[in-house]
């Protein structure tokens, strides 16, 4: 029986990239009585320096050379591994990050962020493939035993939900090419609910580049919330989106992605992302309505050697469209800001004006971290096609707060 491994990782994917995984087995509780493994520690480090150009100014050229790095440090603890017909039926693993500091304070101190994981395979398919499986996950702050650490009777950090992922269908290389996923409450009353949502995924479509890694498909994602306590509506939220790129770095990191809200499926069926307000402002004179499409890419993302993020460049696009794709314009008139008589009482009059196109470039940096890895200080700098000229806007966030759920509750700005 093995009692002890190493093994040091590297891919053509990322060559700088140096991944030493260790893992080790108790001789009396790490194995059933027919050796299947049912318990072990991993440790994995992840350590590499590389060289990569960049585009700083997103037009398309790389004008810039930059050195990125990471030294990551990841324990999980598996046990209560089971078996049925030889294959994996369930197990629990227990996920720390104990060097997973705030880079900015270039300070060893650990990150207090615990995920406990229950995974449950319920269903595979002819081939052996997974087919249905249901996680339950419970992060934040985490005793050894599970439970959720707590302060004055109340818990520091704890959430816990239940996922449950059927219909995963695969590729010719056994890669995962859809599924649906539903996302509920462990406990929708009690402490231990984040929220009453009841959240739905559908992704399909999935496309890998040539390294393995996902590149491209659609998702779907419907929430559903439960009666409100004061006049009992329900809220449903929907997004339909396709996403258009993935990019990495040179150390197999995420450096780039490209989301679109869609008006169509991959079937060709038109999904509820139309805008259409009690005054048809988002309607044509014939009542056709237009589609609203938003685009948002989120790129030149910098991390910390512990992998939490430093810095990003999001840019959004909001337009509104016929149907054949063009720009909505319509003729319209409005009460513009007379100055020598200090009110809005000059009347203008636009003809074939856009409805509705829209650039934001948003550049936050300076990221820290709380004790659990919860983003607390940063700043940003806002353009924004409305704005004339180069005007930039700087918000500086600081003092970040969260409930013991993981939403925020305030901050200064």
């Amino acid at each position: 029986q093995v009692l002890y491994s190493s093994q040091e990782i590297r891919t053509n994917a990322a060559p700088q990239l140096l991944t030493t995984a260790v893992t080790t087995i108790d001789g009396v509780t790490g194995y059933n009585n027919l050796g299947q493994n049912t318990a072990l520690i991993k440790t994995e480090r992840q350590q590499g320096n590389a060289q990569m150009q960049v585009d700083t100014n997103l037009d398309g050229i790389n004008d810039d050379v930059i050195q990125i790095s990471t030294n990551t440090y990841t324990v999980t603890q598996r046990t209560s591994a089971y078996y049925k017909d030889g294959r994996f039926k369930e197990y629990t693993d227990r996920i720390t990050r104990p060097e997973q500091i705030d880079g900015y304070q270039k300070a060893v101190t650990e990150n207090k962020f615990t995920s406990l994981v229950h995974t449950r395979i319920e269903q595979y398919d002819d081939k052996g493939f997974e087919e249905k499986v249901v996680i339950e996950r419970k992060e934040g702050a985490i005793d050894a035993n599970g439970n959720a650490i707590q302060s004055g009777g109340d818990d520091l950090l704890f959430t816990a939900v239940k996922i449950t992922t059927t219909n995963l269908q695969r590729d010719d290389y056994g890669r995962v090419s859809e599924f649906n996923s539903i996302e509920t409450p462990l406990n929708s009353n009690g402490q231990q609910a984040q929220t009453k949502a009841i959240i739905e995924i559908t992704r399909s479509s999935i496309v890998y580049d040539s390294y393995n890694r996902i590149k491209t498909f659609y998702e779907g994602r419907i929430e559903h919330y439960g009666a409100n306590e004061k006049n009992n509506d329900i809220l449903n939220f929907s997004k339909y989106s396709q996403r258009l790129d993935t990019q990495y770095d040179a150390l197999g990191r995420p450096w780039s992605y490209e989301d679109k809200a869609v008006s169509k499926d991959t079937d060709g069926n038109y999904v509820n992302i139309e805008i259409d307000t009690v005054t048809e402002r988002y309607r044509d004179k014939t009542g056709v309505k237009f589609d609203y499409v938003s685009t948002q890419k989120v790129t030149n993302i910098l991390y910390y050697d512990n992998g939490l993020m430093k810095e990003n460049i999001v840019v959004n696009n909001e337009q509104v469209l016929n149907k054949d794709g063009t720009l909505a314009v319509t003729d319209y008139k409005y009460l513009a800001f007379d100055e020598p008589g200090f009110s809005f009482s000059q009347q203008v009059y636009l003809e074939n004006a856009q409805r509705l196109n829209n650039t934001t470039k948003a550049i936050q940096t300076d990221m820290r971290y709380n004790d659990y890895g919860l983003l607390s200080d940063s700043v940003e700098y806002l353009w924004t096609s409305a704005m004339s000229g180069d005007r930039l806007q700087e918000t500086i966030t600081s003092g970040i707060s969260y409930d013991n759920r993981g939403r925020r509750t305030g901050y200064r700005e």
